[in-house]
């Protein structure tokens, strides 16, 4: 089962990111490679099928010690071909080694919401992002692609095509209150709001069907005071319980 969806997506990148298209765009020396999902059986065998969404990857095959001509979108073609085996690689290598997420405040809420409702097998949530490549604007470490609207048409494409491919039971958006006009712009008027649980900080609706949930960034949590924090991803781990029986 696990080869013909993969296909599906491969097929979906393919005509998605077309170097004609890709290298047209503004500020493409500022751009990452894209984050393509490589699929686990473990995903397709769960009891709820969760996709776990960030912002943008922040230097996805964009580091220091990679040769320029195969950095970011330069590096991404082969005589013209998307190489999918080094981007899939890429997100393998990431989903293999959850040793090193220890420091990650992003992946250690990842292994958190995995371990309390799936267990810890490797891949049985999908990570994806709102927007698949990310956009260095040269301001400090932390990469935006907000205001990138051609980064966001394409990203846009390809994530609701996702969606349609892997078809998830739940969606837990981990992209803090200023990406809701992303997430609205792509669920256009499909979405439906079930609880403003907390304002600006946990939002629970549905798109077609597809229970979701917005609450803050990970990293967004160290700048607040310890007596004032909330686990709003405990609140979502329970509410999911709740709503599943469990």
């Amino acid at each position: 089962m696990l080869k013909p969806i993969q296909k599906k997506l491969n097929q979906l990148y393919k005509e998605e990111l077309k170097e004609r298209v890709i290298t047209t765009l503004k500020d493409k020396d500022k751009i990452s490679a894209p984050l393509l999902l490589n699929l686990y059986p473990s995903y397709l065998t769960s009891d709820i099928k969760i996709m776990y969404v960030g912002k943008e990857t922040n230097h996805w095959l964009t580091h220091h010690s990679i040769p320029d001509d195969e950095k970011g979108l330069e590096g991404i073609y082969n005589c013209g071909k998307l190489d999918l085996t080094r981007l899939l690689e890429r997100y393998k290598e990431q989903m293999d080694t959850p040793s090193k997420w220890k420091s990650n405040s992003f992946f250690k809420q990842y292994t958190n919401i995995q371990k309390q409702l799936l267990g810890e097998e490797v891949g049985n949530i999908v990570w994806n992002n709102l927007f698949k490549m990310s956009y260095d604007r040269g301001k400090g470490y932390s990469k935006t692609s907000l205001g990138h609207s051609e980064l966001q048409k394409i990203s846009k494409k390809i994530f609701l095509k996702e969606l349609e491919i892997l078809s998830p039971d739940i969606i837990i958006f981990v992209t803090g209150a200023s990406y809701d006009k992303v997430i609205k712009e792509y669920f256009k008027n499909e979405y439906e709001t079930i609880e403003i649980i907390i304002p600006r900080k946990l939002w629970k609706f549905k798109y077609k069907g597809i229970t979701c949930y917005r609450t803050v960034h990970p990293d967004s949590i160290r700048f607040t005071k310890k007596e004032a924090r909330v686990d709003y991803y405990q609140m979502i781990i329970d509410d999911i319980k709740k709503d599943k029986g469990l």
